[in-house]
């Protein structure tokens, strides 16, 4: 495991990934009719490495049991090195804020127009997208030097030094990434020894087993800004340091091309010495997929990205071209993708809220979860084919997708009806005399925590399910929650201004936004290619 960015307490990360992937390895396992998960060494302290130890037994594909061996560690890069001083990090911030404000612009961007049934509306959409960026961008670029002049002011940055710390915790972390090579290397340096490590420690067990060695296989799974240290490590040699196979790779919520690789000098300075070193060779590039693919034996590698999420990539590729190929394919517009290489992608639907689809991730058991626990026990199928669309596993995938689309539809509609609802309180004379402020705040608290909480209930179910093999059925819950919160702003409207014209529009309104989620096209997985 290698963890993302931000200060990370001692096994947080490898936690908060092991505990929900061995929960689902022993319901795959007793569903297949092995014993589950049987825990061996479990060390969680200053002492040791940290590790989790287990083994279960299951079925194979082809019906026979089989038993697996897990160890899981944790590759803690960040506390590595020496933390940029907030002052610095903000300094660095406020420009690259705008580099990250354009990346995020231009993802979101393209997921709302991939979908052609959507197109009508993401025109305004898109535009809209555009100006809330443009606005918070400038707002944080004001922001961001303005906090590290008042830091120098003892009183004031006593009350800020909270706020200030864990802001300067995520922009510091990339600043050091991206403009501190040593720091960069400290990095890398942890992520290499704990894949050597896990490597030897991999044969060592084996042979205590008394297994071929050969038998093992190694997995780096990495989140966020651990996937462009991850992927730096693992692949390029430009850096000159030594390489340590592995087996599979998966990158989660990969940020790696918001970052790129450590460079030396920025701006001016950075151009020329570009220019000197000639034809703008000086600083390198970073080129993961190419890296990985020109490999000797290119490990196999998994892409899981969320829709949503403003800090992930999306499917990876050499080019802006191969990676826009890829785009297409992955809402079946096959139009020159043959050629564009990359990893095995698989789009995920998080929560539908870019505030948290980016730290979700180990949640989402039915389309991140699950993908990888099969990679582990050697029982997942190849995306894309007929195949793969009848297990039980896809289906609750699927059902995982259309769930999330629901949710976001909800969310929108119960804002806008908590919105309203003072606007229409004079009906009710006992609610007359409430804060119109109060009101509102009640009715979205209410109707967004109903909304959350019945949709995680039917996560939950949809995970047994997936995993026993029974019949998995879409959210109606979701689908009722909207017909009423559709109607009761259609009643809002009609109350609000009658008229025939009202009437007609708001009933359309209501059934348009009742159908929205289950219209338009969901982007599937694709395989990888080298």
């Amino acid at each position: 495991m290698v963890h993302g960015i931000g200060a990370q307490r001692r096994a947080e990360a490898l936690l908060e990934w092991s505990e929900p992937l061995l929960r689902h390895i022993d319901a795959v396992s007793l569903g297949s009719g092995g014993t589950g998960v049987q825990f061996g060494r479990v060390e969680l302290s200053a002492e040791a490495r940290d590790t989790v130890s287990a083994r279960a037994r299951y079925a194979g594909l082809d019906g026979r049991p089989r038993e697996v061996h897990l160890t899981v560690t944790e590759a803690r890069w960040s506390e590595a090195f020496l933390p940029l001083s907030a002052g610095e990090a903000f300094r660095w911030g406020a420009v690259f804020v705008w580099r990250a404000a354009l990346r995020v612009g231009a993802q979101f961007s393209r997921v709302l127009w991939m979908n052609p049934w959507w197109r009508i509306a993401s025109a305004p959409a898109i535009a809209l997208l555009w100006l809330v960026l443009a606005a918070l961008t400038l707002v944080v670029t004001v922001l961001l030097p303005v906090l590290a002049v008042l830091l120098l002011v003892p009183v004031l940055s006593r009350a800020l030094v909270a706020a200030s710390a864990a802001l300067a915790e995520f922009v510091g972390d990339v600043a050091a990434w991206t403009r501190r090579p040593v720091r960069a290397a400290a990095m890398r340096a942890v992520v290499r020894d704990a894949v050597l490590d896990a490597k030897l420690r991999l044969a060592d067990d084996a042979r205590q087993l008394g297994l071929d060695p050969a038998s093992t296989r190694l997995v780096v799974l990495a989140h966020s800004q651990g996937a462009s240290i991850a992927a730096e490590t693992l692949f390029s040699a430009r850096t000159g340091e030594p390489r340590i196979p592995v087996d599979a790779f998966v990158s989660v919520g990969a940020v790696v091309t918001l970052l790129g690789s450590p460079r030396w000098t920025t701006g001016r300075l950075g151009r020329l010495r570009e220019m000197l070193a000639g034809a703008g060779k000086g600083t390198p590039e970073f080129t993961p997929v190419a890296d990985w693919a020109a490999l000797p034996t290119p490990p196999r590698w998994l892409n899981i990205w969320a829709l949503w999420d403003p800090f992930t990539a999306g499917p990876l590729s050499t080019t802006v071209r191969d990676s826009s190929a890829r785009w297409r394919e992955l809402f079946r517009e096959r139009r020159g993708s043959d050629a564009a290489i990359g990893p095995e992608e698989r789009p995920v639907h998080n929560t539908a809220l870019p505030f948290t689809d980016h730290s979700s991730y180990p949640g989402n058991v039915a389309q991140v979860i699950d993908p990888v626990a099969r990679l582990l026990l050697g029982i997942d199928r190849p995306v894309g084919g007929t195949t793969a669309r009848r297990t039980s596993a896809t289906r609750a995938a699927l059902a995982h997708a259309e769930s999330v689309r629901q949710l976001g539809t909800n969310r929108l509609l119960m804002l806008v009806l908590a919105v309203a609802s003072p606007f229409v309180a004079g009906v009710f004379p006992s609610l007359a005399a409430l804060p119109r402020i109060a009101l509102a705040v009640g009715v979205g608290v209410v109707l967004l925590w109903a909304n959350t909480s019945l949709w995680r209930r039917y996560l939950w179910a949809l995970e047994w399910k997936a995993v026993e093999g029974q019949r998995i059925l879409p959210w109606f819950v979701g689908f009722a929650l909207r017909v009423v919160v559709a109607v009761a702003l259609a009643v809002v409207c009609v109350v609000a201004a009658p008229g025939a014209w009202v009437v007609v529009t708001a009933a359309l309104a209501a059934v348009v936004v009742i159908v929205a989620p289950h219209l338009g096209l969901r982007p599937h997985p694709i395989t990888e290619r080298r």
